[in-house]
C-alpha cells in the first residue's frame, strides 16, 4: 500500500474539481438561450462576445457543444448564424478558440475565412493592431494564442516576441495597453503568449511576470484586479499561466491565510453553480463562469497545446472522470490529432508503462526476459513493475511486451499493487484468487471479461480505483 500514499490527495483534488465543474455545467445549460447562444447574464440576450468562451469551458469539460440544442439551435449554430456581424479582430480570436477546439476548421466556418483578419491584423513590426489601433497588448495576445490553437505559425514570431517584451511595464507586469497599468489578467495571457513566441518558464522576463502575479495575490488567496479582494476572472487567468509555466496553482507558494490561488477561484463559486466575480459580487455570472471552467480542467492556452480536452471523451463515458483524473496526472497521453482513443486496446508494456507512473516507482532496467532488451523503451518500467513484485513473464523467460494486456492480467497487477502478495488458492483457471480480490477491492471494469482484451478506457478505470 505504499506506493499508493502519493496518489490520493491528487485523486481527491480532481474530485472537487469535476464536482465543481459538473454544477457549472448544470448553470450553463439553464442559462442557455433557446437561439443556442448564452448571455452575459440569464433571461440576457445571446451575445458573440460571451458565447464563444462557453464553448470553449463546455468542450473542454468533456461536452460537446454541437449536443446542447435547447430547441434545435446549439452554440455552434448561433455562432454560425451571427458570423456575419464579426467586426473587430478580438470577435474572430474568440471564434476562432471556439471552432478550434470543436475540431472545425477555422478558414471556413459558416462560409468565412476566421483566419485571414487576424493575419491582416499584423503591422510590419509585428504587432497585431485591433482594426488598425495600435498599442493594444491584449489584441496582440489574443491574436497569437488563436493563431497557434488553430495550429499555425505566428507571421513574424520573433518580431511579435520583441514588441511584447518592450512592452512588459517595470514591475513585470503588462496592462491591456502599452503604458497602462499592470493587471493579473492581462499579465497571464502575455505569459502564455511568450511561451508560444519561444520563451522558456526560467527566462527572466516570466520569472518576473510570475513575481508580479505574487504580488497581486490577497490575504483571502485569491488575485485582485486592483483593490483587495481576488475576483474569479484573475484567478482563471493566473492558474491557466501557471499550469502553462509548469508551476502549482495549489502549492504553498501560491497560499495566504491558509487559502491557494486554486481553492479562492473554487470558493468563489455559489449554490447555484455559478462563479461570482468576487466573494460579495455577483456580475456577469455567466461569463465568469465560462472563465473559471477551463482553468479547473487544468487547460492553458494555446488550447492545441495541452490536449487535454480530448474531442474523443464525452462526459457521460463511463470511464471519463477516470481517463480525464490521469490525464492530470501525466500519466496517460493522447495522440498528436486531439484523441485518447479509450476503446483501442493497449499492451502489456504499455499497461506496466501507466502503473509504474501512477504509483510513482522507481524505474530500473528488466532483466531475465529474452524479449526486452537493454535498448527497448519500456525496459526501465518493466524492471519496476518486477522489483516492486508486481509483475511476471509469461514463462520461459519471456515477458511478451507487445501481446495485448488482459482483464485478468490487468486485475492481478493491481490487486498485487494494493498489497496483496498473497491470494486464495484456486482449483481453477491461475487468476481466480486474483479476480476474487478484485472484486472485493471494485477493480473490475463494466464489461470485464477475464481473458479479453481490456481497452484504455477499462485499464485506466481499473488503475484509478486502487484503494490508497
Amino acid at each position: 500500500m505504499v506506493f499508493l500514499l502519493s496518489t490520493g490527495s491528487v485523486a481527491a483534488g480532481f474530485d472537487e474539481e469535476y464536482a465543481a465543474v459538473s454544477r457549472g455545467l448544470e448553470y450553463l445549460r439553464a442559462a442557455q438561450n433557446q437561439d443556442g447562444g448564452f448571455p452575459m447574464r440569464p433571461g440576457g440576450e445571446s451575445c458573440l462576445e460571451i458565447t464563444p468562451w462557453v464553448v470553449v469551458a463546455l468542450r473542454l469539460a468533456g461536452e460537446n457543444p454541437a449536443n446542447w440544442c435547447p430547441v434545435g439551435s446549439s452554440p455552434l449554430t448561433y455562432l454560425q448564424a451571427e458570423s456575419g456581424k464579426l467586426e473587430k479582430v478580438t470577435d474572430y480570436c474568440r471564434t476562432v478558440l471556439a471552432v478550434t477546439v470543436c475540431g472545425l476548421e477555422a478558414t471556413d466556418f459558416a462560409g468565412r475565412d476566421l483566419i485571414g483578419p487576424i493575419l491582416a491584423a499584423q503591422a510590419e513590426n509585428g504587432e497585431f493592431l485591433e482594426n488598425g489601433v495600435p498599442g493594444r497588448v491584449n489584441v496582440h495576445c489574443w491574436c497569437i494564442l488563436a493563431l497557434a490553437s488553430a495550429g499555425l505559425e505566428v507571421p513574424a514570431a520573433m518580431r511579435a516576441r520583441e514588441w511584447l517584451l518592450a512592452a512588459q511595464n517595470a514591475d513585470g507586469g503588462w496592462g491591456p495597453s502599452v503604458g497602462s497599468g499592470s493587471d493579473p489578467d492581462d499579465t497571464a495571457a502575455a505569459i502564455q503568449t511568450l511561451l508560444v513566441l519561444g520563451c522558456g518558464p526560467d527566462d527572466d522576463v516570466l520569472k518576473r511576470a510570475t513575481a508580479f502575479l505574487h504580488a497581486c495575490q490577497q490575504t483571502d488567496g485569491g488575485l485582485a484586479y486592483g483593490g483587495q479582494q481576488g475576483n474569479v476572472a484573475s484567478d482563471a487567468w493566473a492558474v491557466q499561466a501557471l499550469l502553462a509555466l509548469g508551476d502549482d496553482p495549489r502549492a504553498t507558494a501560491w497560499t495566504l491565510n491558509g487559502t491557494s490561488l486554486h481553492s479562492h477561484l473554487l470558493n468563489l463559486q455559489r449554490e447555484d453553480g455559478a462563479f461570482a466575480y468576487q466573494a460579495h459580487t455577483t456580475a456577469n455570472p455567466v461569463w465568469m463562469t465560462a472563465l473559471a471552467l477551463p482553468a479547473l480542467c487544468g487547460v492553458s492556452y494555446p488550447l492545441q497545446a495541452g490536449r487535454d480536452y480530448s474531442i474523443d471523451l464525452e462526459r457521460q463515458d463511463w470511464y471519463y472522470r477516470a481517463v480525464r483524473q490521469l490525464q492530470r496526472q501525466g500519466v496517460l497521453n493522447g495522440y498528436p490529432d486531439g484523441t485518447v482513443r479509450p476503446q483501442q486496446g493497449i499492451s502489456r508494456c504499455e499497461f506496466v508503462k501507466l502503473l509504474v507512473t501512477y504509483l510513482d516507482l522507481p524505474l530500473s532496467p528488466a532483466r531475465g526476459f529474452e524479449d526486452v532488451k537493454a535498448g527497448h523503451w519500456a525496459s526501465p518500467y518493466i524492471g519496476a513493475a518486477v522489483s516492486a513484485g508486481l509483475i511476471q513473464g509469461v514463462g520461459e523467460g519471456r515477458f511478451a511486451p507487445d501481446d495485448p494486456v488482459t482483464g485478468a492480467q490487468v486485475v492481478t497487477m493491481l490487486v498485487r499493487a494494493a498489497g496483496w502478495e498473497q491470494v486464495p488458492a484456486s482449483d481453477g483457471k491461475w487468476y481466480e484468487g486474483y479476480l476474487a480480490v478484485g472484486k472485493t477491492l471494485g477493480l473490475l471494469y463494466p464489461g470485464f471479461v477475464p481473458e479479453a482484451k481490456a481497452s484504455r478506457a477499462a485499464c485506466a478505470w481499473a488503475l484509478t480505483q486502487l484503494p490508497g
